[in-house]
């Protein structure tokens, strides 16, 4: 394209619409360093191409190059720059803000363990790879003892003390590939991926004592 006509490389707006389209697409990974460096990548073709076509032609020349898209200006081409760099920068805040809201609709905001939804999504998961490469998998349902006379006695912060306590307990007490979920109330949840059933019954009973 900067051959025949170089100013529609720097002032088509086709091109340029293109680079947000890219961006935006991006950012549907939900991934921010991605879409940082689709903004980079963008930011540093899009400049190439001005400087290309700035070093190889005459962009301000009168003359049947400037086209149907105007005569070629650095003030509109640094814009662009600009506006790329905040779309950038917009799109990577946008995904690093949709992780985390879904991170917290996934946590359980008193113990900090992962919540029953993130149980649900995680089961289907482990199941799954379970059954690829004919692995066990073990799971187990915790409950504290007499929680709701604790409560009644103590009043319900000193409930949430034990939830927390316990909370922490389990999260080092498992393994880098083990998940440990408060279920609802006083229930936690356990699930072993590769343990078989004798396995986790021992290592139940352990946590149990």
């Amino acid at each position: 394209m900067l051959l025949p006509e170089p100013v529609t490389a720097t002032n088509g707006r086709l091109i340029f619409d293109f680079y947000f389209f890219a961006i935006a697409a991006t950012a549907l990974r939900y991934d921010a360093r991605a879409t940082l460096a689709a903004g980079f990548l963008a930011c540093l073709q899009y400049a190439l191409v001005v400087a290309v076509a700035d070093a190889r032609y005459d962009l301000f020349a009168a003359s049947p190059l400037s086209g149907p898209y105007g005569m070629f200006d650095w003030p509109t081409q640094i814009s662009r720059l600009i506006m790329l760099a905040a779309m950038t920068v917009l799109g990577s805040a946008i995904v690093y803000r949709s992780r985390e809201l879904r991170r917290l609709s996934r946590s359980d905001r008193l113990t900090g363990l992962p919540n029953r939804t993130y149980l649900e999504e995680r089961l289907a998961a482990e199941f799954a790879r379970a059954r690829r490469y004919d692995e066990p998998i073990s799971l187990a349902i915790l409950d504290i003892d007499h929680f709701k006379r604790f409560n009644d006695t103590w009043r319900h912060a000193a409930g949430d003390v034990v939830l927390r306590a316990v909370g922490q307990w389990l999260r080092e007490s498992i393994r880098e590939s083990d998940v440990a979920v408060r279920y609802g109330g006083e229930e936690f949840v356990l699930l072993w991926p590769g343990m078989d059933s004798s396995a986790a019954m021992d290592r139940a009973e352990a946590l149990r004592r």
